[in-house]
């Protein structure tokens, strides 16, 4: 998160699994601060609740 406030940031490319913050809290938090950035979420996991849940 502190890249973004120091660096202009168009797109976020994540993981779902990352140490500390999964993707879904990440995307969560770049929509509230950065509303203007593109988020995409990757994943090798196919749990359709985790997707149904970064969508909104």
């Amino acid at each position: 998160m502190s890249i973004l406030a120091h660096k202009v940031t168009d797109l976020v490319i994540t993981d779902v699994r990352m140490p500390g913050m999964n993707g879904y809290q990440l995307q969560k938090e770049i929509r509230a601060k950065y509303p203007s950035i593109i988020r995409v979420v990757l994943s090798g996991y196919s749990d359709e609740d985790l997707v149904i849940n970064i969508q909104r």
